[in-house]
């Protein structure tokens, strides 16, 4: 994560799986070097492409931006929202009341 945080634009931030983790919250899917990095731009923009790197797309009013360890990441409440497809309701719930 801090690798790629020097490559990521001012606009860009950590989103989905990778925001959930930089926010130190749990995901119920263990963590490997095969998991690609999540980065959101700005609807204006177009997400990174890049190995390793899942681009995506954010309205900037969706999230706030916070800084964790120098790195641009979406909210708690956007980070679990981004990544609630992939998970139950009652994973949502734990989450949620954690954040």
């Amino acid at each position: 994560m801090q690798a790629y945080a020097q490559r990521m634009r001012p606009s860009q931030r950590l989103i989905g799986r990778s925001a959930l983790r930089a926010w130190r919250l749990p995901f119920p899917v263990r963590w490997t070097p095969a998991e690609p990095l999540e980065v959101a731009a700005p609807r204006d923009e177009n997400p990174p492409r890049t190995t390793r790197v899942k681009g995506r797309r954010l309205t900037t009013s969706r999230a706030t931006t916070w800084i964790i360890d120098g790195v641009a990441v979406v909210d708690p409440l956007a980070a679990v929202f981004s990544t609630a497809a992939e998970l139950t309701a009652t994973q949502v719930v734990v989450l949620l009341t954690r954040s």
